[in-house]
């Protein structure tokens, strides 16, 4: 009886894949997918393989193979980037394939990610299910051998930009220079142009 904590997500992108599509950023790329109409609605094919990456990534981060994405620097600068750009709601779940003599039957278990390490890790060993609780998954053979495989699932929803918020300041200041003047000192000050998307300066001075 043992297991084997190697996790065969399949890699859907390779390397070369990953640095073709990051000649955009990951927000420029949802931006710029305006969608296929079709019968069945809209497709949203460069969204959906966003979605996909992401999913891909949220699983080899708990399974710890980030390396796996062809470089765990290049990973983690990706989910950085997402994390920075995008909400999204996960669920993760842990399936367990066991050898069914002479085939393999799935068993998934709904736990949080800190159980899921507790087993890739060996901390916790799966308990081998009766032939009842996995039958409907059996694609052959009767016998449970009680020979494993884990496998991470990271499942995705709501998966949107994230909402930027919006604020209007009011700073009132006495100045005899012109107003071209006036608005490059607020534009230098501790570097606030980098926030602000408009800067105009309207006088309040009676009669003026």
């Amino acid at each position: 009886m043992g297991s084997n904590p190697i996790i065969h997500t399949p890699l859907l992108f390779n390397q070369m894949e990953t640095t073709e599509t990051q000649k955009q950023s990951l927000l420029e790329i949802w931006n710029s997918d305006k969608g296929v109409e079709n019968r069945w609605g809209t497709s949203y094919q460069q969204r959906r393989q966003l979605e996909s990456k992401l999913q891909i990534l949220l699983e080899y981060e708990v399974a710890e193979k980030l390396h796996y994405w062809g470089g765990k620097e290049e990973a983690e600068a990706l989910l950085t980037e997402y994390r920075s750009n995008f909400d999204w709601d996960t669920e993760y779940s842990l399936d367990i394939e066991w050898e069914v003599e002479p085939q393999t039957a799935t068993q998934s278990l709904e736990i949080s990610v800190e159980e899921i390490k507790e087993y890739l890790n060996g901390e916790k060993e799966p308990e081998c299910p009766s032939y009842s609780e996995v039958e409907e998954s059996v694609s052959g053979g009767y016998d449970l051998s009680g020979y494993n495989t884990l496998n991470v699932r990271a499942n995705i929803t709501n998966f949107r930009p994230k909402q930027k918020q919006q604020y209007c300041v009011a700073l009132v200041i006495e100045s005899e220079e012109e107003v071209a003047s006036i608005t490059e000192h607020l534009t230098n000050l501790a570097d606030i142009s980098l926030i602000i998307q408009k800067l105009e300066v309207v006088s309040i001075t009676p009669n003026a």
